[in-house]
């Protein structure tokens, strides 16, 4: 238990939500008092913000209070007065985070109570997500993702270390990261399937009234995103809540023009989760196709079900796509690898991937207007190929940046960087990699 009794500064904020003002008190050491002002200037926009989002304040009072040690863990979200720890008062805001992680615990924790201990992420995650949502309130999607992408390095970390799942942690890991980090996740996932701006908050919404002052179960949240969704989310829930890990997609893409102005750009997806369990996840994948040489910078996005091990999808288009995005807006928590079309197709038929590195003969040899070059590369990593003349000097190059793992094919025009023909002789093209270098010699005939 901890005491918080002390000699104390106090003072108070007006918050002004849907249901009327209401003080928000607070007690700190007279020595923080002029820090700690600075520092909660924002919890009554908190309280606001999640009161839009999440339901009323369910209470009818907040407040914090600071104390010094003995007091494990920095923050305990008592009903109506947060707990905190002194030392996180300093005056610049910079665990302003903490103070909105414990207030949405208001709401996810002290309104709507877990069950019991394997539904912890009820609370934790919850609360995790909310503070994010609320940094996203402040510092827009960038924000917000930034957010996210801390809480999955956190996850991934512990990832590496151990692996369990949502539901029923071992006890040592109760308040592990996963509870926390991947239960953000999972909710900002939903968020994205369900529909990002009002039916996922409307979810939280009825599950937080349907359940106020009462406890509920992973089945009960899943029920309220059903009965929104309009179907079942089995598919969803069942692994990212009773499952432990993450998809981990490899993948590769190529382009066919069909002709009359109309491509095809063939995606291949595998999933290649290698820990135990190798749960495969069913989730609907953003694939965003841009030409970058456009000047009006035209792209598509299409939605696909991605939920086999492996996945073949084929997107058609009236320009000429250069770059695909996968899953662009960070929607899902995963780990992804590019490498060739050609790559995934032959992993599929069991070949397996090159375990050397290796740069092929320019086909055809001698070259007359056009040749092509194959080169293996055992991991990825920044590549340059470049063609050189017999005097050493440079006349093009034909890589020049980070490719992925795997076989790849380059085509050589027979031009130099200007754009000219250039003449009969013998020529040297030269693969340098982080793996090591190859040199091999092509003759030009014109």
């Amino acid at each position: 238990m901890v005491a918080t009794s002390d000699s104390y500064a106090e003072f108070e904020q007006d918050s002004y939500n849907y249901q009327g003002p209401m003080k928000i008190h607070y007690f700190v050491n007279r020595r923080d008092s002029a820090k700690a002002q600075a520092d909660f200037v924002n919890l009554p926009d908190m309280v606001d913000w999640f009161s839009q989002r999440y339901g009323l304040y369910p209470f009818d009072k907040y407040g914090m209070a600071a104390v010094t040690s003995p007091f494990i863990g920095g923050a305990m979200e008592h009903q109506t007065l947060t707990t905190i720890i002194s030392y996180l008062i300093t005056g610049d805001r910079r665990y302003e985070m903490v103070w909105a992680h414990e207030l949405a615990h208001m709401w996810w924790g002290d309104m709507v109570t877990l069950q019991d201990w394997p539904y912890i992420m009820l609370n934790e995650g919850f609360a995790t997500f909310a503070a994010g949502n609320y940094y996203e309130h402040q510092a827009g999607w960038t924000g917000y993702q930034a957010y996210m992408n801390g809480c999955k390095g956190s996850y991934f970390h512990e990832d590496s270390i151990v692996r369990y799942p949502l539901y029923n942690p071992p006890p040592r890991y109760l308040f592990g990261s996963a509870e926390y980090d991947k239960g953000a996740w999972v909710l900002h996932m939903l968020r994205y399937v369900v529909g990002d701006s009002t039916n996922f908050f409307t979810v939280m919404r009825n599950y937080g009234q349907d359940h106020r002052h009462r406890n509920a179960t992973f089945a009960d949240f899943q029920l309220e995103a059903e009965l929104v969704y309009g179907s079942s989310l089995d598919w969803f829930f069942q692994p990212w809540l009773y499952s432990a890990g993450y998809p981990e997609y490899r993948w590769g893409w190529r382009v066919r023009d069909l002709g009359g102005g109309q491509y095809a750009a063939d995606v291949s997806v595998r999933q290649v989760q290698t820990r135990q369990p190798t749960t495969v996840f069913t989730m609907p994948v953003e694939f965003t196709l841009w030409n970058s040489s456009d000047t009006l910078g035209t792209k598509r996005t299409y939605r696909a079900w991605v939920g086999q091990p492996f996945q073949g999808l084929t997107f058609t288009m009236g320009f000429r796509p250069d770059t695909l995005f996968f899953d662009r807006n960070n929607w899902i928590l995963k780990m992804i690898q590019q490498v060739t079309y050609e790559a995934v197709e032959r992993e599929l038929a069991g070949v397996p991937a090159p375990s050397a590195l290796r740069l092929g003969e320019m086909r055809p040899n001698p070259v007359r207007d056009a040749g092509e070059v194959d080169y293996d590369l055992p991991y990825s990593g920044p590549v340059s190929l470049r063609i050189y003349n017999a005097m050493g000097q440079l006349v093009r190059v034909l890589v020049n940046g980070e490719v992925p793992a795997g076989s790849h094919r380059v085509r050589w025009d027979g031009r130099d960087a200007q754009g000219r023909s250039v003449s009969s002789g013998v020529y040297f093209y030269a693969l340098e990699t982080k793996a090591g270098s190859l040199m091999r010699k092509v003759v030009v005939v014109r």
